[in-house]
């Protein structure tokens, strides 16, 4: 049985990366790559992200995202719609 490259090549194209195993990993490995974070512990951690990404919601994290994505600084934005949606929250 002869085996097509291009259908090997594409499989390890599209190989997710080690440790994505959901959609909001995904989305929290996104942001970390766009805001440069590359802590392991703590502020900037990938948990760090998953626990405020888990409380917020995917859809309510991927507006904030999008509307700080033109701003002069997104990351500052970004925190700081998070921050007004626990604010809100306890209203």
């Amino acid at each position: 049985m002869m085996t097509n490259p291009f259908v090997i090549r594409t499989l390890i194209q599209n190989k997710p990366k080690r440790g994505i195993h959901s959609e909001i990993h995904s989305l929290v490995d996104d942001v970390r790559t766009q805001f440069c974070e590359t802590a392991r512990s703590g502020v900037g951690s990938f948990g760090f992200y998953l626990g405020f990404f888990g409380r917020v919601g995917k859809e309510r994290v991927r507006l904030f995202l999008s509307e700080s994505r033109d701003a002069s600084n997104p990351k500052k934005l970004f925190w700081w719609k998070i921050k007004e949606h626990f604010r809100l929250a306890k209203m």
